[in-house]
């Protein structure tokens, strides 16, 4: 998929770039992130355009490692990338950060590259474009069973679909 980025117009300037994390994320935010001890993750129909994304899998936990890992991608002003992007987002995977501080939700779009963090009441979303690999290849480690080997694609083929399948079956038997 090619992502064109451009301005609105032409005379319009670059979307300025956050000089420190406190300019992205509240206080909340921060403090939840810095305490992470782990966390789970979901896989969503990326074609599920609901409010409410349903899960297509049962909630796998995330290694410990892998969860400090994304806590600390957030705590990263460089990390974070703001600009007007020409792509529909799909949503890809729901993290559930666990933290001495509380909880946080973190929704992740692989198609615009995109990650909205939901902590403390607040929320805020942007781009993680700088760190795209690291993120694909959390949840490729996450869910190796689905990932594919190629480096830019995320899952084989149909195994979104098969799963899909699957989480539709159980519900149904669940309604009987």
């Amino acid at each position: 998929m090619i992502v064109i980025v451009l301005p609105i117009d032409k005379w319009s300037q670059p979307i300025p770039q956050r000089e420190t994390i406190s300019d992205i994320l509240d206080a909340k935010s921060l403090s939840i992130l810095r305490s992470v001890i782990g966390g789970t993750c979901v896989l969503i129909d990326p074609e599920d355009i609901s409010i409410t994304p349903q899960p297509i899998c049962d909630s796998t936990e995330l290694a410990t490692d892998d969860a400090k890992l994304l806590a600390t991608l957030l705590l990263d002003v460089e990390s974070w990338f703001f600009a007007r992007k020409r792509c529909l987002p799909k949503g890809t995977a729901i993290i559930h950060f666990v933290s001495r501080a509380g909880d946080a939700r973190l929704l992740i779009g692989m198609s615009c590259e995109d990650w909205e963090l939901r902590a403390g009441g607040h929320s805020k979303g942007g781009f993680f474009d700088p760190v795209a690999d690291q993120v694909r290849d959390i949840l490729k480690r996450t869910f190796p069973d689905i990932a594919s080997s190629d480096d830019r694609s995320m899952w084989k083929l149909g195994a979104i679909e098969h799963m899909k399948q699957a989480c539709i079956e159980l519900q149904k038997e669940a309604e009987q």
